[in-house]
């Protein structure tokens, strides 16, 4: 069964002079998790009740990120420590997931690149 990971962050939040983000997107990455997605938030608030919004008279350098990663169990709970670390005090929760396989209606390779192109529709 393969595992989710996702990390809440602050986009200003840095770990040894880099954003917090990015060094979790580095370990992930060296450690061979099969993918993981970065996501910042528009809107957004903590445990303190303050929202941290995206408008542009109100510039805020404490938008939420969401990390995201997925891969087997075993993968990801052997990382929590070192993310743990990087992340702090900021929320991380893992969960059970299931990869749905869509339907490919539409495939070819490009050789050039040597990666396939995949065109699916949702179902």
């Amino acid at each position: 069964m393969k595992t989710s990971a996702e990390g809440r962050l602050k986009q200003n939040s840095t770990y040894h002079g880099k954003s917090v983000h990015e060094a979790v997107l580095k370990l992930l990455r060296d450690s061979s998790i099969s993918g993981a997605t970065l996501l910042r938030g528009i809107e957004g608030y903590e445990t303190d009740g303050k929202i941290h919004t995206l408008k542009i008279l109100e510039w805020s350098n404490e938008l939420p990120i969401v990390v995201e990663a997925v891969d087997d169990e075993e993968k990801v709970r052997a990382l929590v420590p070192k993310l743990r670390e990087i992340v702090g005090k900021e929320l991380m929760t893992m969960q059970a997931a299931e990869i749905l396989k869509p339907a490919c209606i539409f495939c070819f390779s490009n050789s050039k690149r040597g990666v396939d192109n995949l065109y699916y529709l949702s179902t």
